[in-house]
């Protein structure tokens, strides 16, 4: 839905539109509908035609394929990035703007697993207070899963298998490990990670170790 705020007699053009931007007043116009394209989505899914193409090819008839096209050569510009909509919304008269994938590219039909190997919140380190969660078919694969990632300064784990959680200890590649509980940082014990979470640690006898100086002595 898309509120026009545009001078009487006033029409868009495709991608660009006229006229001074709108001063604010106490209305608000609201575009729920503003899409926009990402490149980077788009080389996501190059080469996987099922992907890639499953919008435009199996939820329409050749005529309406045809009028997507043209529709969407025609606002190529103004879906380009974020920036260019609002913008364009700008201009409008438009206030707020809940922007959102293009229609084509929702990508409903991929396998899951192409989110688990392309979202940035599952690969990398967001340092912030938020959870990803996704769903795996056994310990095996939780443990596949935490490992993948080139990533390695703290884990946590739940069970309540005695036996899961040693095996957890063992080998989830991580430099600290927290079972059924969150605490990894003690004074007394080593804090660091491993992979490109960093090596050695402080803390604890380990932190100490750097402050040493080794010196090898020999004697007949």
């Amino acid at each position: 839905m898309l509120f026009k705020c545009l001078p009487p007699g006033a029409e868009p053009l495709a991608g660009r539109f006229p006229g001074p931007v709108h001063a604010r007043g106490k209305w608000f116009s609201i575009d729920i509908h503003c899409h926009v394209r990402c490149a980077k989505a788009a080389a996501m899914v190059e080469g996987n035609a099922a992907v890639s193409r499953w919008f435009l090819e199996t939820a329409t008839n050749d005529k309406s394929r045809a009028i997507n096209r043209q529709n969407g050569e025609r606002t190529r510009l103004q879906g380009s990035s974020p920036e260019k909509r609002i913008e364009d919304m700008d201009r409008m008269g438009i206030d707020i703007q809940a922007i959102s994938p293009a229609p084509r590219q929702t990508y409903y039909g991929a396998d899951p697993d192409l989110g688990l190997q392309t979202a940035r919140i599952l690969n990398d380190e967001p340092f912030g207070p938020v959870a990803a969660m996704t769903r795996v078919p056994n310990l095996d694969a939780a443990i596949a899963e935490a490992n993948r990632l080139p990533y390695g300064l703290a884990a946590y784990a739940f069970t309540q298998d005695l036996s899961e959680s040693i095996e957890l200890a063992n080998r989830v590649e991580s430099g600290m490990i927290g079972i059924n509980q969150f605490t990894v940082a003690l004074a007394e014990m080593p804090f660091g990670g491993i992979k490109e979470s960093g090596y050695g640690s402080e803390g604890g006898i380990e932190g100490l170790e750097a402050y040493t100086v080794p010196k090898t002595v020999t004697m007949v």
